[in-house]
């Protein structure tokens, strides 16, 4: 399975462990009781070592031993210490070697291997190598309190609009405040406590964070204690430093919830499914591992690299560079220059491994504002990358997040910039072009705008105001005295690290500020929310989608990836725009084909247009509104809610020539299924599939509305899908009849209900009723085609074909 799935180009996914703690022993090594040492083995044949960030519950232990254990069999191996290896998948022999030798370690030490949580979309362009370091802030001598902090009495001004979003996200804890039983409960989320009392901080960390994180997000706690000396109040609080959002609304809701209220965790990011605290990122103190200095410095930089080509003499195209971390950033690459298409779009990879062996010479943030248009799309989660994008001058096409940090709830669409949805998003990115550069001042304009708002709402002496009175607003819920962690390590601003690390935490050391932080404002209420999202939604979709979308009449729409199938007398026509995926189109059109032949005489007259791809093509949203006009009719082989495409039969009931291709959900699910090689490592989320496992659909097809759940199949969780195939496969077990039984009654469904005679049937009364809509008498398109049941196809093909009649 190993080397299937890195064959595929597969990712490493999450895996789930249901019960939170975590035991070192030599037998029982965690929770999942998967033996740890067997996992290592086959992530290292996987050529990968997940880094730490990728997700709260992934396969780490926090033994004292683990890491040096892990380094010194790195040091050994000669290999190097970088969250994951180069470029190249490792050959048999290698692999072998590897095997053998981490075997013979294990042995000898009787230890476990800790993983490292990281991306979990990393390629070889996002590599990003490094060393870990010890924990450099550390106290020699006495508490390096300052001293002279006379501040004004009142503040000088009130916060920016977007420190209101503090009180929402604390608004979890507002009536039951927080308990240390909910501070308890909630460490095997975070990477590390934080403790303030008296002015001083201690951390206690529970598990080494991905790169630097944690150490410079503790800077920046430090710098807001120097920069208000006795201000900050006695706290207790959590923090994760990965991706992923930890505290999820649905874990704390329904028959099986945990304890509620949910534990308060600190994070850099939040969704609305979550319950994340939102923090600013570590960046705005410096990524040594990408050279990226501090903010302030950086943002400096960049203003002075905007300069020197002014917006009128920049490329007239839209920007990005980056690594290909998540699927919408793999999707967006479709939209670069190609010999077929020019989509306004200019994309870069960036080779993280090679910038770091050149010394960061074409990777510098303040060289890149060179076009009228920056794209900014998300990353595993959220992106660190937006301040940067923003600060250029040039116009923003946001893709549509999911994620936000502090401050962008707060950025106004078609203000600070341009939205663009991620269904279509190359053909909506080459519109936002087109437009901007027929409309270059009211592009310019959005674009100084977004820029204006990162150099003076996100300012640094912002930041560190957000970051009191989020932390103020936090203590005054603690229901307990904030007491030291008895394994808690004292943090000064005293740093023993050497090179860049020490460079920039030199650069954004801060003395105490001669004024109180600025005043927080109110709270939103319920009714201001609503009114701004609903806003910000009409705003959207009057900005993304052209304005002859709507207006344009359905017989008039661009069918540059359709076909227009006409039966005129019983006989068949088609006019082909492209051809489609692989033999889709073909199978699909014999297959109508087999209709008159099956019932002659009786299929009417029509005309319909098919759509042969996966994506749904025809959207609700985009017909509704009062100037909308009436879409189009498509047929297609699946449909969700949010779409309108007429659904047919797809074109595998009369046979799939090429066979299957991959897609990244049934990736992830391979990662849940045993390894031929490590039965022992994966044992504990086997999923040899009996009764049918269904994953709660998205989308559906023809007949499976008419599954019923619990009768024809078991239905299993998108997120944490390892851990319900788990307790489907044991369940079953349990109750071998019950299982059996719904196996049976799915099978007996394919069977019965779904015979070929049954599709025909759907196919007919399908096509009869539309004719029936129809408003015009179809004709015979100038350059269609007859098809006919002659086919030209050889070998697989033409069995296939030959072999439905």
């Amino acid at each position: 399975m190993g080397e299937v799935s890195l064959k595929a180009g597969r990712i490493w996914n999450k895996i789930q462990v249901e019960d939170p703690k975590v035991l070192c022993h030599s037998l029982v090594w965690f929770a999942g009781r998967i033996p740890k040492h067997s996992l290592a083995v086959w992530m290292a044949i996987l050529n990968r070592l997940p880094t730490k960030a990728e997700s709260r519950d992934h396969l780490f232990l926090g033994c004292g031993f683990a890491m040096e254990l892990w380094e010194g069999t790195l040091d050994l191996s000669g290999l190097p210490h970088r969250a994951w290896t180069p470029q190249g998948f490792v050959t048999t022999t290698t692999t072998f070697i590897f095997f053998f030798f981490l075997v013979v370690v294990a042995a000898l030490f009787w230890m476990d291997f800790p993983i490292i949580r990281g991306n979990p979309f990393s390629s070889t362009t996002s590599e990003i190598p490094h060393e870990r370091i010890p924990f450099p802030l550390t106290c020699s001598g006495s508490v390096n309190h300052t001293s002279g902090f006379s501040p004004k009495e009142s503040p000088a001004k009130t916060c920016p609009d977007y420190f209101r979003w503090i009180h929402q996200d604390l608004k979890p804890w507002k009536a039951s405040g927080i308990t240390k039983d909910m501070i308890e409960r909630g460490i095997p989320s975070a990477d590390f406590r934080l403790v303030i009392a008296d002015g001083t901080a201690y951390v206690d960390r529970y598990r080494p964070s991905y790169q630097t994180r944690d150490l410079f997000t503790l800077w920046g706690i430090l710098q807001l204690l120097r920069l208000y000396p006795g201000k900050v109040p006695d706290l207790d609080l959590l923090f994760f430093c990965g991706d992923n959002t930890v505290i999820m609304k649905r874990d704390y809701k329904g028959l099986f919830a945990k304890p509620s209220p949910p534990p308060p965790v600190f994070h850099y990011c939040g969704e609305k499914a979550a319950l994340d605290i939102i923090f600013p990122d570590w960046t705005f103190w410096g990524w040594v591992e990408v050279n990226i200095k501090p903010w302030e410095e950086i943002l400096k930089a960049i203003k002075v690299g905007r300069e020197k080509v002014k917006w009128e003499k920049r490329e007239p195209f839209a920007f990005w560079k980056g690594a290909i971390t998540s699927r919408d950033r793999s999707h967006l690459m479709r939209c670069n220059l190609s010999r077929k298409h020019d989509w306004n779009v200019r994309l870069y990879l960036q080779d993280w491994g090679k910038e770091i062996g050149e010394g960061f010479k074409h990777s510098n943030l303040e060289d890149q504002c060179t076009h009228r248009y920056k794209i900014y799309a998300e990353g595993v989660t959220w992106s660190v990358s937006e301040k940067y994008i923003m600060a250029c001058d040039s116009m923003t096409l946001m893709i549509k997040p999911k994620y936000y940090d502090f401050f962008s709830r707060s950025l106004v669409p078609m203000t600070h910039f341009w939205p663009i949805r991620r269904r279509k998003k190359c053909k909506h990115l080459k519109f936002a072009v087109d437009w901007g550069n027929n409309h270059t001042h009211e592009a310019q304009a959005i674009g100084k705008a977004g820029s204006k708002f990162m150099e003076e709402m996100v300012a640094m002496r912002n930041v560190y105001d957000y970051m009191f009175h989020l932390l103020n607003e936090y203590s005054k819920l603690l229901k307990f005295k904030p007491t030291i962690p008895p394994n808690a390590q004292r943090l000064c601003a005293e740093t023993t690290s050497q090179g860049l690390v020490k460079e920039f935490m030199l650069q954004s050391m801060k003395s105490p500020s001669d004024e109180l932080p600025c005043g927080l404002p109110p709270p939103f209420g319920d009714r201001d929310i609503r009114a701004s999202l609903e806003a910000e939604k009409n705003i959207a979709r009057q900005a993304v989608v052209p304005p002859s979308f709507h207006l344009q009449p359905a017989s008039s729409c661009s069918h540059h990836d359709l076909s227009v199938l006409v039966i005129v007398n019983g006989n068949v026509y088609v006019e082909r725009y492209r051809p489609s995926f692989q033999t889709r189109d073909l199978f699909t059109l014999w297959g109508i084909l087999q209709l008159p032949k099956l019932y002659p005489g009786k299929v009417p007259d029509l005309e319909l247009v098919f759509y042969c791809g996966d994506n749904t093509v025809v959207m609700k949203r985009d017909y509704e509104g009062r100037s909308a006009a009436s879409p189009p009719p498509v047929f297609h082989y699946c449909g969700e809610k949010a779409a309108l495409d007429i659904i047919f039969h797809d074109w595998s009931f009369w046979g799939w020539a090429e066979g299957a291709p991959t897609s990244a959900d049934r990736g992830d699910l391979l990662n849940c299924n045993v390894s031929d090689k490590h039965t022992t490592g994966m044992f504990g989320f086997m999923s040899r599939i009996g009764v049918k496992k269904s994953e709660q659909p998205e989308y559906y097809d023809f007949f499976s509305r008419s599954l019923v759940p619990m009768r024809h199949f078991w239905p299993i969780r998108r997120r944490n899908k390892c851990r319900y195939l788990k307790f489907a496969v044991e369940w079953g077990n349990s109750h071998t009849d019950q299982a059996q039984a719904i196996g049976k009654a799915g099978s007996q469904f394919m069977e019965e209900m779904l015979t070929m005679r049954n599709v025909y049937d759907y196919i007919f009364h399908l096509l009869n009723e539309y004719s029936k809509l129809l408003k015009f008498k179809p004709t015979i398109p100038t350059n269609a085609q007859r098809v006919c049941s002659e086919t030209t196809e050889h070998g697989l093909a033409k069995d296939l074909c030959c072999s439905r009649w």
